[in-house]
């Protein structure tokens, strides 16, 4: 409020002068020596004192617009305003400097010593902002201190309990893994539980992919490309940064779909589709004899859920087969170093399953070295759920890229189609 006040007065003493102003609180009744004082000032020089101004001012007022019957003398109408104009002007300059004469010699009393007014605009102005920066820079100095400790200290406890509950987090999933390596898993099951549980805690991602996906967390993205699960086998990550943007709107496009009261499951399963096809792509053995390792299954909008798992069930099981009669040795097989017999030029994979119901995806896996092997289910994930648009496609991403990787361990072994036999003559 002082520093309010401070100004203002600086303003009053340039606009009056200080022997004549009256510094009150409030509102004030104006005395006789004020109206005393203003009767001694010169006249308004914006009115002409002459009948032949008055004249010529009153006949601006009344102007009016031409008619098309006057347009005959508007050239000499305008020819004698504009010389009625010059006239007024000049008598009007004239005045003008007669009444700055007479105010300097005025009985008001004001000396250039006691006139405050007489200090230049630029100093005046200068010398106010310069007491207020210096007040107020105090007074806001102050203020980010008290701001930054608080801040510094809100920070530092945010930051104490951000990395405590991530501690919390990764025990907790620690202690899942460890449960899991005591059962009896496959050590390929084991892997994509492990990717798919601790997928956000560790890097998953290039460094150079972090301006694409600037939302995710920074302890995704890695320089160590040893270190990247989701990545491009044959370095186009041009191609795998738009594969994996488009299956991260996967969720949204879901969302539309249940609001409009559509089945969703033929969506989930065409982007699905289209992010393996990426993969074989990117692993280069797209034109390859391979057989596949991932089944995907979708439901109808009113099929049962028993009925969904019995078909990815058949499906797995066939693939089973075909793999193990197509890494079966001849009988009786061979012996290995240990003395053990072996049947199989390699052990059978782990086959993978997805099975789409509604907005729901359901992670499978089966061991095809195994006849009697049985469905083991590893995850499910909800594409209705707005919050986790980004980790579902990360979870579909880290499925699809573990069979990419595992069909390219055994890209020697793989035939191109062009160099393989028909196998019907009259095709």
């Amino acid at each position: 409020m002082d520093r309010i006040f401070r100004i203002r007065n600086s303003v009053m003493d340039y606009l009056s002068p200080r022997a004549n102003r009256r510094r009150t609180m409030g509102p004030s009744t104006p005395s006789n020596k004020a109206t005393s004082l203003m009767r001694t000032l010169p006249e308004a020089l914006s009115e002409p004192r002459n009948r032949k101004g008055q004249a010529v001012v009153a006949g601006r007022v009344s102007k009016k617009y031409l008619s098309p019957s006057d347009t005959k003398r508007s050239h000499q109408a305008r020819r004698r305003n504009v010389i009625r104009e010059d006239a007024y002007e000049a008598e009007t300059e004239d005045g003008y400097r007669d009444s700055l004469d007479n105010a300097s010699e005025s009985s008001i009393g004001v000396s250039p010593a006691d006139s405050s007014s007489q200090q230049p605009i630029g100093d005046l102005e200068s010398e106010i902002m310069e007491n207020f920066q210096e007040e107020g820079q105090g007074e806001e100095d102050e203020e980010l201190n008290l701001n930054g400790n608080d801040e510094s200290e809100l920070s530092s406890e945010a930051k104490v309990k951000f990395f405590l509950d991530r501690q919390n987090e990764i025990a907790k999933r620690q202690e899942e893994l460890d449960r899991i390596k005591k059962e009896d898993w496959h050590e390929d099951e084991a892997a994509l539980f492990h990717k798919l549980t601790m997928r956000g805690y560790e890097p998953l991602l290039p460094s150079n992919w972090a301006y694409d996906f600037r939302t995710c967390p920074s302890q995704l993205f890695t320089q160590n490309m040893n270190q990247t699960f989701l990545n491009s086998a044959s370095g186009n990550d041009f191609r795998a940064i738009n594969a994996l943007s488009s299956l991260i709107t996967l969720g949204g496009r879901v969302r539309s779909l249940i609001e409009c009261h559509k089945p969703q499951e033929q969506l989930i399963k065409k982007e699905l589709d289209n992010y393996v096809k990426w993969s074989e792509r990117d692993g280069n053995y797209n034109t390859k004899r391979f057989l596949p390792r991932l089944s995907i299954v979708a439901g109808h909008p009113d099929q049962e859920i028993p009925n969904i798992t019995r078909a990815i069930t058949d499906q797995l099981r066939f693939l089973a087969i075909r793999h193990r009669q197509a890494l079966a040795l001849p009988h009786p097989g061979r012996l290995n170093e240990l003395g053990e017999v072996e049947v199989f030029m390699r052990p059978p994979p782990v086959l993978y399953g997805v099975i789409i119901a509604h907005c729901i995806t359901l992670f499978v896996t089966l061991d095809s070295s195994k006849v009697d092997a049985q469905i083991r289910t590893i995850a499910h994930f909800d594409f209705s759920n707005a919050d986790m648009d980004v980790w579902n496609s990360f979870a579909v991403a880290i499925l699809v890229c573990m069979v990419r990787n595992k069909i390219m361990e055994n890209m020697d072994l793989l035939e191109s189609e062009s160099e393989s036999p028909d196998t019907d003559p009259d095709s």
